[in-house]
Formats: structure tokens, sequence, C-alpha cells
């Protein structure tokens, strides 16, 4: 909900949306301390004190809004559809219960960078649209592009499909945060399960998106900024969805 509010994972954000409704809301998810989910993007975070903190070690979680309470809010509003991207792993099932909880089975989908995170949701319910966000890995000493046709696939520990032979995994992935999946094609055991893709505006080339359609994949491409850039790509045949960082100033105009 980038561009409705200060920080885009908020109740505050989801207020602003909600008076112009979108089709689509995408919120991010992180796993505190003692296994409550919160609505927040980043792996750390500063207090007001200019303090950093941990998500993953916090016990307390303040002033950021739980999971619970935003699907609590999120019910209430005329947005059709809501996407919830789960970063960290380990808590598929409390997500779940949540929705569950909230009545909200048939509005939402489930994003993540993990494939592991997708195969554990696919087992217990079968039923929930499933996206994997794809990342390529060029910012960790340049392993390769996104759906090189050169990449070899390999799998470790992590679940982590990469290529090559890798750097030693930043710490970020133990917690979920940017896994990404670098291969040519998605991976038949994913393929399986999965209803479609998220992918950034600048990997959205034509024979990635070609590669995916092929597949039967739908297409979400995420960051597009100002009204130029939306039209380019909201109105390209292969991509379905479309994520702009000022939805709400695109909407009113």
């Amino acid at each position: 909900m980038r561009g409705y509010g200060e920080r885009e994972n908020s109740l505050e954000a989801l207020a602003k949306a909600s008076v112009t409704p979108p089709a689509h809301i995408e919120i991010d998810t992180r796993i505190t301390a003692n296994g409550e989910i919160l609505v927040y993007h980043d792996p750390v975070f500063r207090d007001k004190k200019g303090s950093v903190h941990r998500i993953n070690e916090l016990r307390d979680r303040g002033n950021l809004p739980s999971l619970d309470n935003f699907l609590s809010e999120y019910r209430n509003t005329g947005i059709p559809k809501i996407l919830i991207d789960i970063k960290d792993f380990g808590e598929e099932g409390a997500h779940l219960e949540l929705v569950e909880r909230h009545g909200l089975r048939d509005r939402v989908i489930f994003v993540s960078w993990v494939p592991h995170i997708l195969h554990v949701i696919h087992r217990i319910d079968k039923s929930y649209p499933l996206y994997l966000s794809h990342r390529n890995l060029t910012r960790w000493r340049g392993i390769g592009r996104l759906l090189s046709r050169g990449n070899r696939i390999k799998r470790n520990p992590w679940g982590l499909l990469m290529s090559g032979n890798p750097p030693p995994l930043p710490p970020e992935y133990r917690s979920g945060f940017n896994h990404a999946l670098v291969c040519c094609r998605v991976p038949d055991g994913l393929l399986d399960i999965l209803t479609g893709v998220c992918i950034h505006r600048n990997a959205a080339s034509k024979s990635t998106l070609r590669h995916l359609k092929e597949d039967g994949l739908k297409v979400a491409v995420y960051s597009t900024k100002g009204m130029t850039m939306y039209k380019k790509y909201a109105t390209n045949p292969y991509i379905d969805l479309v994520f702009a960082d000022d939805a709400g100033d695109l909407i009113l105009s």
C-alpha cells in the first residue's frame, strides 16, 4: 500500500486506501520472537529513539499492527482482494487461522519469496491462490539474472533455488527475507501449486512474460510509478495485475 501513508503497512494507509478502493492491496508479514504475526515489510525497524530492532527478536510489538488487527479492519473495507506476502517461515498455519477467523477465505491471495512457505500452505489448504515472488540475485556478487537460460538449478537446506556456485547466504535468508528463485522456468514442483508470480517491473521482459504465460501463470508486476509507467504495464496483454507505488494518486487522477 505504498503511497497511502508514511508507512505502507499501516492501519492509516488502509483507511486512506478504503476511501477510493483499488481492486487489490498487498501487505507484508513478519514473525516476532513470541510468534506474533506483524504487518511489516523489513526484517528490522527503527523506533522513535532511533534504536534499530530485529523483528524476529521482538517480544513487544509496540505500535506495529498485528495481522489480526489489520484483517479485522480490512474486512469492513470495499477492497475486494488482499495479497499477503509472507516474509518469514514457521507460522503458515497461524496465517490461515487468522484469515479463516475473519471470514476472508475468498478475498485472500498468499504470496512469498520462499517456495517452502507456499508448499506448506498448499499442504494445509489447497484452495488458496498462491503467488511466487521472483527476485533476482544480482545484488549479491552477480550470481545471475532472473530466468537466465544459463543458470543451473541447485537446492540447498533453506529451500532456495540458486545457480552456479553461490556465495554464503546473507543472514536475511535464514529468516525468510528475499529468498529467490533463479531459473529459466518455474520447476514442476512449484508450477503444480502456483496461480501466478509477482515480478518487479524491471524483470518484466518479453521473454520472461512469455515463459510465465506458457506455463499458465498469472503475472503481477509491482513498483510502477506514475501514470505513463502504469499504463505501459496495465495495457500489456501478458500482465494481469499492476501494483503501483502511487496507486492512490493514480485512482484520483
